[in-house]
């Protein structure tokens, strides 16, 4: 169901004024999330660590050559 724009702007307002209890709603539905896919985000978190490791040692190597050719 699609929101109106009054809504989210709401929405947006309620968030600023109610900053704290906002973020409590969102740290209870991420330990909730985290609970209900633990294997699922475990996973996520290896296969995005691996990759960040990858494109570093990538970098690192290409620094390498640029500085032999150079």
């Amino acid at each position: 169901m699609p929101t109106s724009e009054s809504q989210k702007r709401a929405n947006t307002k309620w968030r600023e004024a109610n900053k704290e209890k906002y973020n409590a709603l969102c740290a209870q539905a991420m330990k909730k999330h985290y609970q209900e896919n633990k294997e699922i985000v475990s996973e996520y978190k290896k296969n995005w660590y691996k990759q960040r490791k990858s494109k570093l040692l990538f970098n690192e190597e290409c620094q390498i050559l640029r500085n032999i050719l150079n």
